[in-house]
């Protein structure tokens, strides 16, 4: 989950609106957003990677096995990538 410090307190809203009423001039809007639409694009590439070295031998074993457990199994290692690199903002 992307979060930001801003006057000592993090937060993770990166609405708009939340932002100003927070008190945060343009600037630090925008540096905010910048650096969550870097860290999501970062996300992107390791999610990739994790893919390529985690899920895709367990998809190749639950083909060949051909069984409920082994499907399962590759499921949930996608799904865990998926929480451990978010792609898009919540």
């Amino acid at each position: 989950m992307f979060r930001y410090i801003f006057n000592g307190t993090a937060y993770s809203d990166t609405s708009l609106s939340f932002m100003e009423d927070l008190g945060m001039n343009k600037d630090c809007i925008n540096s905010v957003i910048r650096q969550q639409k870097f860290e999501l694009a970062q996300n992107k590439h390791k999610r990739n990677i994790a893919y390529k070295e985690e899920s895709y031998p367990l998809y190749v074993e639950s083909q060949l096995l051909g069984t409920e457990e082994s499907k399962q199994k590759w499921l949930d290692s996608l799904n865990e990538i998926n929480a451990r690199f978010p792609i898009s903002p919540p």
